[in-house]
């Protein structure tokens, strides 16, 4: 006996509606979620990359006087022939160019300035120029080379940051302005840039994080200690007020 009722055959053009209303309602929730998931993966491998970096620091420290590599420094008096930059001393101990790169540098022709032709490094984590520079005159910068126990607090100076290479390879200089500090440091981990310190641990942070509560980069602009004394000091510096917050304004605002 057949049935009365027509069996029924596929959706309606409503039920379809509704179904891809409800898978794009469902898109637009998570795909901001797997883009967040995406980024704490590069932020991580890239905290990952600056450990490495960290542990070939201290290294290079012990097998070296206890002496903490050079910004740079220069084979002739008039800094023409540059030798190699921090990345390429602390190079066999790192051994691989990927660790100097940031997943999230999309920037694949920026490399580490300023040192020898090879091996050519990527210019995604700059150093801290306080920690000095030397001449083939006897000239310094920064005090020249840095020991282990000219360091006051090493787990509150910070000695690499995530940046743009910009065909330099350290950052500060202790005159930046704001404008240097957003053009030159890169917080692209939402928000956050990823610091390594001297004690070799690494934190991910809020730019205005590094100076809020006393700088972490040693003399900054605004900062009133320092300029008066030894340069070799002035890693230690540890001053803030309005005028530093105020350096570090411009980079913490962005990508927020």
């Amino acid at each position: 006996m057949l049935s009365s009722k027509k069996s029924r055959e596929g959706f309606t053009l409503i039920e379809l509606l509704v179904v891809i209303a409800m898978i794009a309602i469902l898109a637009a929730i998570l795909f901001p979620v797997f883009a967040k998931v995406r980024e704490k993966a590069r932020q991580t491998s890239c905290a990952s990359n600056l450990k490495q970096i960290g542990l070939a620091i201290l290294q290079y420290a012990q097998d070296n006087e206890e002496l903490y590599p050079m910004a740079r420094y220069f084979t002739s008096a008039d800094r023409s022939v540059p030798g190699p930059n921090w990345g390429q001393q602390i190079y066999p101990y790192v051994k691989s160019t990927g660790a100097y790169r940031c997943p999230d540098d999309t920037a694949t022709n920026d490399v580490l300035g300023q040192g020898l032709a090879t091996p050519v490094l990527p210019g995604s984590y700059r150093y801290n120029f306080l920690l000095g520079a030397t001449y083939a005159n006897g000239g310094s910068d920064w005090g020249g080379a840095h020991n282990l126990a000219s360091i006051k607090e090493p787990v509150t100076r910070v000695a690499v940051l995530d940046t743009f290479g910009n065909g330099e390879p350290g950052f500060g200089w202790g005159d930046w302005d704001k404008n240097a500090w957003a053009n030159n440091v890169r917080n692209n981990h939402t928000g956050q840039v990823n610091a390594l310190f001297l004690d070799g641990h690494v934190k991910s942070m809020r730019p205005m994080a590094l100076v809020s509560n006393g700088s972490m980069l040693g003399l900054v602009k605004g900062s009133t200690c320092g300029w008066s004394g030894s340069d070799l000091d002035w890693i230690n510096c540890n001053d803030t007020n309005n005028d530093v917050r105020d350096t570090f304004s411009l980079l913490d605002s962005k990508n927020q």
